[in-house]
């Protein structure tokens, strides 16, 4: 039986350049992720955690941008205190919508590409070493499935937000689905990895997703998802600074406990894990972006 691979943390310096346009954008970005905080808020309470659907006990544990959170007795998912509204979804993912996606993804496609997404396209053949036909849910302006091509493999994007769609190069348009039944496409295109890369966390409903995946003909399942972790405490304790990790699209958050549990529920085997976090990257945007304010 082959070992769990595990592999921590990652250079910082080495993707520097591209975090530079979140102290640029800092105060663009925090009327953003403000503005949706407060539409989310005008939500209907929250009474079941997310992750596992367990009533939720009412003490919260923190306030953070106008939001409560709770942490979930059962699983240990961070939910926040309101359901996702029709409202925000409108707001973030339909056409010509103005708090779809920030200024700081706007540029250094190429950049973006060798620099984040082929690691992690390294990482996944690390871990499977196998001819992979991959669906890239949540694609976005698809940089993965571009860097999974650079890499010889057959890959797909299924993306719900046509905001993106100016942001996609010529050369991988035609791989984007942005309509159509997820099992169907996975099955259709003879689909054996499902990924979803910083998507389960933006979800009205996560479970769902995931639940198509297991009905699917697909094998894997590739995630990357932001958790509640040390950042999270950095962006609580600066206000002036927004955040990336908890707020706007981002309702809910994962532990490893909340993971875990998905896991074993799904009956799904973990192969491999990347703990590589960003709290020194978060904590230097941090104190270069507060000192503006001293």
């Amino acid at each position: 039986m082959k070992k769990k691979i595990i592999k921590f943390s990652k250079s910082y310096q080495n993707i520097f350049n591209l975090k530079k346009n979140f102290i640029k954008f800092n105060s663009l970005e925090h009327k953003r992720i403000r503005k949706i905080n407060d539409i989310h808020s005008k939500g209907k309470k929250r009474t079941k955690c997310k992750n596992c659907e367990t009533k939720l006990h009412k003490n919260n544990l923190f306030k953070s941008f106008g939001i409560n959170y709770k942490l979930c007795r059962n699983c240990g998912h961070l939910n926040s205190n309101f359901q996702e509204n029709e409202k925000l979804h409108k707001l973030l993912y339909e056409k010509k919508s103005i708090l779809t996606f920030g200024n700081v993804y706007k540029n250094q496609y190429m950049e973006r590409v060798n620099k984040i997404y082929i690691p992690k396209v390294n990482f996944l053949k690390e871990v499977i070493n196998k001819p992979l036909n991959i669906l890239d849910y949540g694609c976005g302006a698809g940089h993965f499935i571009y860097a999974l091509e650079l890499k010889k493999y057959k890959a797909y994007g299924f993306e719900i937000n046509e905001n993106v769609k100016k942001l996609v190069p010529k050369k991988i348009k035609k791989k984007i689905f942005y309509s159509g039944n997820l099992i169907e496409v996975i099955n259709s295109n003879k689909i054996n990895c499902l990924s979803l890369i910083n998507v389960l966390e933006h979800l009205d409903n996560p479970n769902r997703i995931l639940s198509d995946f297991k009905k699917s003909n697909a094998k894997y399942l590739y995630i990357s998802v932001p958790l509640f972790s040390f950042s999270v405490l950095i962006e609580h304790i600066f206000q002036n600074v927004f955040p990336k990790q908890l707020g706007g699209a981002h309702t809910h958050l994962y532990t490893e406990k909340s993971l875990n549990f998905i896991f074993k529920k799904l009956k799904l085997k973990i192969l491999g894990e990347w703990w590589f976090g960003t709290d020194i990257a978060d904590l230097m945007r941090s104190f270069i972006v507060q000192s503006k304010f001293l």
